[in-house]
């Protein structure tokens, strides 16, 4: 007998479930399986469908038949007996009570039972489930296989955690074959027959998809509003209100009309302390420790209050990510900050808590460079970001400031400068509405950390603006370290601009400032930038000696970036020279710190180099691979002084192969970004690329001006001017004079010209 209700539209994906499924409920070693899962999330149909699939694949597994028994509307255990003898078609004929009858008449049967929607059913006295537990002891031909928001918790127990259809990636190919996207289609043609995926459709159909983690009821219901409102509206309405996943078919049960059905019945089932500890929880975004979140609901550990986390898991209203995360569905969160808006009092104490604990946490954790306490960080983004934005308008400014740091180091090498920047920027934007008094020192800290990010991703100009608000900021402060740390950056700034006489003036107090105040990192700090602007001047053995002494004093601090910094810069250093075999051990020293760090921004930039070296030795085939390998990882990161610099250099390696025509087209894409980031000593590097490429097309006229104009140029670094002298003796001549080049316009302007021209 197979007793299984009929299906009113085609089942879409969850092959590989129905598999798994149908794999335990045929092994010995599995007599009671649970399916378990949120509402809506699919149970009932997967159930259904995993008998159909065994009835038609394994027909003679179950000698008696399968049957469906429907426990959605039974509300007491004693019900249990009624609905399984009706759907097997027993008939009850003794004085014996109806489960003792149900028990007696199934130990002689060998048939598969699902019992569907058992959570009202899971009471505190616990005799439904001592029921199943009775079936299972005297019935040993039935199996038994549950659908439920909560587990049953027996030991015979075998838990399978239904999730989301598969969900495409914004912007994936083919998304359209994916099951979520794949059960959006279908349901609305089933309710707009013309219905189809443009372009347009599919990115928004994508978002919906997405937004609701590919839960069945949901796409269901979002779908069924097609015929309304285009798929775009359809995710903005989702965003805004939970009351738009509802539809007005008449057939549809009612505790499935409207997710907000779905979920309040799971909200009966909770018990006060649950209720209220679930809509705390709502106040987490991207996931959480369970620290995290005993913490936020205000228990400890070690008292046996903490079981709510545990209970809320088992009832399938969070979702355990890993050993040590959980989550919650995003719908299932928006309906609990709903019911957390109803309780201020409640909401208040765990909002505070949150902040608290993730301030803690960040001031714990260390200075956020190390690969370990990067990958803590890396979770917890989201909720660190909600926590700051209370503390930016609660007025917990110590408690930024002494985190900053911690934020801006992460950021920094994990090379996510756009993401630190965007919640500096958010913070500032709240701070600049509060007492100045109070939030001064704090301004200055994040102007200055932001200016140094914006400074990594060639953003020279905002850098610059932020400077210059931090320096006014340091007019009213006695603060030496944060003083130093504001003139290094604008040290940084002077030199991209060629103003090397005033990057050095400014590194020089900075260093001077750091040594006073016994700034050891600082000081290390100051040193090396010394030595970039040296060699730039040309002054190759003081520039050796600033950076052996950075080197040396990162060491004595035991920190690891920083000397792989220097040692880096030693080796474009011992490049300059000549000297490539010692520049190849240094750079070799330098990657592998930073490989061990995981820090991309350096290990691109040592790659770059890398490759520039090998370009020189004449392996320009490990000098194009090194090189496009740095231009992958700088786009990754935006870093778009980064992309001209590797661009630059597969430039010369194409000018080395003849390959001029990939040489003009790399260039000028060079060009552009450091045109945009507005870094001048980079322009007029790229522009001796530029020369050496006219010079091959024998452009004579526009090279020598060109080369005259390099030479004559105050901010260029020597090692291009040597390049650009090298050039002109090539073509037998000697510089013009001044008036005849671009004397009177800037380096903007000729880049501008040359890009026209070439």
């Amino acid at each position: 007998m197979l007793n299984l209700p009929a299906a009113a539209t085609p089942f879409v994906g969850r092959q590989n479930e129905i598999i798994e499924l149908a794999h335990r409920l045929t092994s010995t070693e599995n007599r009671l399986v649970t399916i378990t899962g949120p509402g809506g999330m699919g149970k009932t149909r997967l159930a259904v469908e995993t008998a159909r699939y065994l009835a038609e694949r394994t027909p003679g597994q179950f000698l008696h038949g399968i049957s469906f028994v429907p426990l959605a509307t039974v509300d007491t255990p004693e019900s249990i007996s009624a609905r399984i003898a009706e759907s097997i078609g027993f008939i009850f004929h003794g004085a014996q009570s109806p489960q003792k009858e149900v028990l007696e008449y199934l130990r002689e049967r060998e048939v598969l039972l699902i019992l569907d929607n058992f959570e009202q059913l899971v009471d505190q006295a616990g005799s439904g489930i001592t029921f199943l537990v009775e079936i299972l002891h005297q019935a040993l031909g039935v199996k038994l296989l549950v659908t439920s928001r909560e587990r049953l918790n027996l030991y015979a127990e075998t838990i399978f955690d239904a999730r989301g259809l598969n969900v495409p990636e914004a912007g994936a190919a083919q998304a359209e074959e994916y099951s979520a996207m794949t059960l959006f289609r279908q349901n609305a043609q089933r309710v707009n027959r013309t219905f189809h995926f443009t372009n347009e459709e599919t990115t928004a159909a994508i978002r919906i998809c997405r937004l609701v983690e590919g839960m069945p009821l949901a796409i269901e219901l979002a779908s069924a509003w097609i015929p309304h409102y285009t798929c775009t509206q359809i995710a903005d309405q989702i965003e805004k209100d939970l009351d738009f996943l509802a539809i007005p078919y008449h057939d549809a049960p009612t505790s499935h009309r409207s997710l907000r059905a779905v979920f309040e019945r799971s909200w009966s089932l909770l018990s006060p302390a649950e209720q209220t500890a679930f809509a705390q929880l709502s106040l987490f975004s991207g996931g959480f420790s369970l620290e995290a979140a005993l913490t936020v609901i205000g228990v400890t550990p070690s008292t046996d209050e903490w079981m709510p986390v545990i209970d809320l898991t088992d009832k399938s209203l969070l979702q355990r990510q890993s050993a040590e995360r959980y989550d919650i569905h995003p719908l299932l969160r928006q309906y609990a900050a709903e019911k957390l808006s109803a309780l201020p009092e409640a909401m208040e104490e765990a909002a505070s808590r949150h902040t608290s604990y993730y301030l803690n946490f960040l001031t714990q954790l260390g200075d956020g460079e190390s690969p370990e306490q990067r990958a803590l960080i890396r979770p917890e983004r989201a909720n660190i970001r909600m926590a700051w934005e209370r503390a930016s308008k609660t007025g917990m400014f110590q408690e930024l400031e002494n985190t900053a740091g911690v934020l801006h180091s992460f950021f920094s090498v994990e090379s996510w400068f756009q993401e630190g920047i965007t919640l500096f920027q958010d913070t500032l934007t709240i701070l600049n509405e509060k007492d100045r008094n109070q939030t001064t020192g704090l301004l200055c800290e994040l102007l200055g950390r932001k200016a140094r990010m914006h400074i990594h991703i060639g953003q020279l100009e905002s850098a610059r603006a932020d400077l210059q608000q931090a320096l006014n900021h340091l007019e009213n402060m006695d603060d030496p370290s944060r003083r130093s740390r504001v003139f290094d950056s604008l040290a940084i700034t002077n030199y991209y601009a060629g103003d090397y006489a005033q990057a050095i003036a400014l590194a020089t107090e900075s260093l001077s400032i750091s040594e006073k105040t016994e700034n050891v990192d600082g000081a290390a700090f100051s040193l090396n930038f010394l030595g970039s602007c040296t060699k730039a001047q040309g002054n190759y053995e003081q520039s050796r000696s600033y950076f052996e002494r950075s080197v040396a004093v990162y060491r004595s601090i035991q920190s690891e970036l920083g000397a792989a910094m220097a040692l880096n810069n030693l080796g474009n250093l011992l490049q300059a020279q000549g000297d490539f075999h010692t520049a190849q051990q240094y750079y070799v020293e330098s990657s592998g710190i930073l490989k061990k760090q995981d820090h991309i921004h350096g290990a691109a930039t040592t790659l770059g180099n890398a490759g520039k070296l090998a370009a020189k030795q004449g392996e320009y085939e490990t000098a194009r691979q090194l090189l496009g390998e740095s231009l992958e990882m700088k786009r990754k990161i935006n870093d778009q002084r980064g992309e001209a610099v590797a661009l630059t250099g597969l430039a010369d390696v194409s000018l080395a192969t003849d390959a001029h025509a990939e040489a003009r087209e790399q260039l000028i894409q060079a060009l552009k970004l450091a045109f945009q980031v507005a870094d001048v000593q980079l322009m007029l590097d790229i522009l001796g690329a530029v020369a050496a490429l006219t010079v091959k097309q024998e452009r004579r006229e526009l090279s020598h001006r060109l080369l005259s104009f390099l030479i004559n140029h105050s901010g260029i670094a020597e090692e291009t001017r040597q390049r650009a002298i090298l050039l002109l003796k090539e073509m037998d001549s000697q510089p013009l004079p001044e008036q005849d080049t671009w004397n009177q316009e800037s380096v903007e302007d000729v880049v501008s010209a040359i890009l026209r021209d070439l």
